[in-house]
């Protein structure tokens, strides 16, 4: 896990560029990243939901919208449903999410191969929050092209999403103190400092789900 200070990277021209053109964030986004500067915000959040009928909590929740499902489809020697009273409910493949101690990370290589590390997280508001240093081989991989997989261990039970990662310069308070108190009930150790330092974002576009006979196989669809 991270040691001392993060450092962030970004492309000097464009995706396709390799790593050694990459540089460090400085200036605005350090002053932005304080612990005053965060706490700070945190009113102002209250006050525009507030302003907009909404109350935060239900702003977590809009933010999070369910995702629309439908049966997996595959050869048709695959005994996939094809009615959708067997598909699997979603709340179902969250506690999985939720409960899981290691995620299977799949990122692309610069030269296209694919590259799988598994790594620790924790899953809130549809959303895996994972750590590590922004110089390992994956981190790289995510700067460059944000398009990875993250899949659960049980292959008996499959969990598997597709989407996009990103290496956020820092939470808000009040997610950042959400991550660490699931991390620490989690592990209990390395715990990271989202505020400050920051932390990895998965979002996904697509889930599929499966057991081992194939009979509730399920595909979502996040907006």
């Amino acid at each position: 896990m991270r040691r001392g200070p993060r450092v962030h990277f970004q492309a000097e021209q464009s995706r396709r560029e390799p790593f050694h053109v990459l540089r460090p964030l400085r200036g605005v986004l350090g002053q932005a990243t304080s612990p005053g500067v965060l706490a700070s915000r945190a009113p102002i959040r209250r006050r525009c939901t507030r302003a907009i009928g909404v109350s935060p909590r239900r702003y977590r929740a809009q933010v999070a919208q369910r995702p629309t499902s439908r049966p997996a489809r595959g050869p048709a020697s695959y005994a996939f449903p094809k009615e959708t009273s067997a598909l699997l409910d979603w709340n179902e493949i969250e506690r999985r999410l939720r409960e899981s101690q290691c995620y299977w990370l799949a990122s692309v290589l610069p030269d296209g191969a694919p590259h799988v590390r598994p790594v620790w997280g924790v899953w809130i508001d549809q959303a895996l929050f994972f750590d590590g240093i922004p110089e390992a081989r994956w981190a790289r991989n995510i700067a460059l092209n944000s398009r990875v997989s993250v899949n659960l261990e049980d292959a008996s039970s499959v969990v598997i999403l597709n989407g996009t990662a990103e290496d956020l310069a820092s939470t808000d308070v009040g997610l950042a103190g959400r991550i660490v108190a699931e991390w620490d009930l989690k592990y209990g150790r390395l715990t990271p400092s989202p505020a400050s330092d920051g932390i990895f974002r998965f979002r996904p576009r697509r889930a599929s789900a499966w057991s081992q006979d194939l009979s509730d196989g399920t595909v979502w669809a996040f907006d």
